[in-house]
């Protein structure tokens, strides 16, 4: 993943689109060539934990914290945390019962519907930053997503459903 990650970087610039729009695009691609040669990559719904909390979490919020304007971030911390909290529970919820409803496999539980939820709830403000960037998107609304990232990726909500 890193390696076409590193070698897509520079393929965006020339494509002159966002980074994340294109690491999608290969993402999908790969899952549909993995499903079509029925490669099994060994990973099961029960290794997300260790792969969220000790791969891409990490590397998720240092970046986020490593950008953000904490004052701006400070002057914005009502917005930051509605959006952080409550919006973050109701997407969870919207995007687990799709995904549950959609997968409708007997081998995918509700858990793991919840898990992947957790997951795409807590990282949809990176992917909406590097659009918000590339596009070059109003201060205030970069901060207020980059305080929502940093934040519900710290709460103990974005945690809680991986144990």
């Amino acid at each position: 993943m890193l390696l076409f990650s590193s070698l897509a970087y520079p393929l965006a610039g020339k494509l002159r689109i966002p980074f994340s729009a294109l690491l999608l695009l290969i993402g999908v691609l790969a899952g549909e060539a993995i499903n079509i040669l029925e490669f099994d990559t060994a990973l099961r719904w029960y290794h997300f934990k260790d792969i969220i909390f000790n791969i891409f979490l990490p590397i998720l919020i240092f970046e986020s914290a490593l950008n953000i304007n904490s004052r701006a971030l400070w002057q914005n911390l009502a917005t930051v945390l509605l959006l952080a909290v409550p919006i973050m529970l109701l997407s969870t919820l919207i995007i687990e019962t799709a995904l549950y409803f959609e997968i409708n496999h007997p081998g995918f539980p509700w858990i793991a519907a919840l898990i992947c939820s957790v997951l795409l709830s807590a990282i949809d403000p990176v992917a909406v930053l590097d659009i918000f960037k590339h596009f070059r998107i109003s201060e205030r609304l970069v901060i207020l997503m980059e305080g929502r990232a940093c934040l519900t990726m710290l709460s103990p909500s974005s945690y809680s459903a991986f144990y």
